[in-house]
């Protein structure tokens, strides 16, 4: 999905109250991106096992 229709889902999602984590990754298209950002994603899931809520970075 491009750009602009990921921002769109993650507006709406914020919007809704959900707790989204959206983060950029300047010159990694997808495939790139999935290599490249393991130790996020691995952090992300260690903290959901541990107990910890799901952060948001949604704006206020």
């Amino acid at each position: 999905m491009p750009l602009p229709g990921i921002q769109e889902t993650v507006d709406r999602a914020c919007r809704n109250g959900q707790a989204v984590t959206f983060r950029r990754y300047p010159g990694l298209d997808h495939d790139p991106a999935m290599g490249e950002t393991v130790a996020d994603q691995l952090a992300w899931i260690r903290d959901r096992f541990a107990g910890k809520p799901a952060p948001g970075n949604c704006p206020t």
